[in-house]
């Protein structure tokens, strides 16, 4: 959305007012998405603090990382960025296909039409200043974005694309963001150094500085497991040394740091048990 999302309203068990606008007509959506076959509805009460989370969510700035948008339209093909919009998978030029087979030529156009969804949406939104991306819950109270292939639960390509329209700044001696954004990069490199301890995924940023800084030569990019997140630290930590090359003290970062919230342990636990604290 290029406005900010209605604010969800209970106004009873069954109907709450919020999200999307359409236009000038009424539009009611429920904060939550139904789920027809269970036999009882999810219910929300009245004054829950759910209605605040998901109206600030809604209200999170967005935009297009543009440089990023850049870098795969000119180097896609030289570092396999996305999918060649010119290449014919094989199975297609065969005429009898096997069910595997099948399933596997649908996978790779499944594969192509997403790109195709998500860049053209990044092509008509690239000079917006701000987007907004609204959310719901599902019947279990889990927040899903309610829009579809250009979002931040979406698959790398559209993680990569997106950035916070309002930056923050960051002072060079911040040390615990300095750390988290060098983590952050190691993670997106993997090749098992995302299972290192947090020193040594720092310690590789400080080693690798060099092609770091001289990422469009490719030398990390073609071994690096996540490509795309990858570029965008790339781009970012090229930033934060050349606020220090230029002796200042503060730099604006509109990245958004994306770190493993692991809590499936503790929701299954507190479900075995019945424990609603823990839940």
């Amino acid at each position: 959305m290029i406005c900010k999302p209605k604010s969800y309203l209970k106004i009873n068990d069954s109907i709450n007012l919020g999200g999307f606008l359409l236009n000038d007509e009424v539009y009611i959506e429920p904060l939550i998405i139904d789920k027809t076959y269970l036999a009882f509805k999810s219910s929300i009460s009245k004054n829950n603090i759910i209605y605040k989370l998901v109206d600030y969510i809604n209200s999170v700035l967005f935009a297009l990382n543009q440089e990023v948008l850049d870098f795969i339209s000119k180097y896609y093909k030289t570092f396999n960025l996305i999918t060649d919009p010119n290449y014919t998978y094989p199975l297609e030029l065969k005429q009898i296909l096997t069910l595997n087979e099948k399933k596997e030529l649908e996978s790779f156009r499944s594969k192509v039409n997403l790109e195709f969804e998500i860049l053209n949406l990044a092509h008509i939104f690239r000079n917006s200043p701000e987007l907004f991306i609204p959310v719901r819950l599902d019947y279990r109270g889990r927040i899903y974005c309610n829009v579809e292939y250009l979002h931040y639960q979406s698959v790398e390509l559209a993680k990569s694309l997106l950035q916070f329209a309002k930056g923050a700044i960051v002072h060079i001696d911040d040390e615990v963001s300095i750390k988290y954004l060098k983590i952050f990069g190691a993670n997106c490199y993997g090749n098992t150094l995302d299972k290192m301890s947090f020193n040594d995924r720092i310690n590789w940023i400080d080693k690798n500085k060099k092609n770091i800084i001289n990422f469009e030569n490719g030398k990390l990019i073609l071994k690096a497991d996540n490509k795309l997140l990858f570029i965008t630290f790339c781009f970012e930590y090229n930033k934060y040394l050349n606020v220090i090359n230029n002796n200042q003290d503060t730099f604006i970062t509109h990245l958004p740091i994306q770190l493993d919230a692991s809590c499936n342990g503790f929701q299954h636990l507190s479900l075995l048990l019945e424990d609603t604290t823990l839940a």
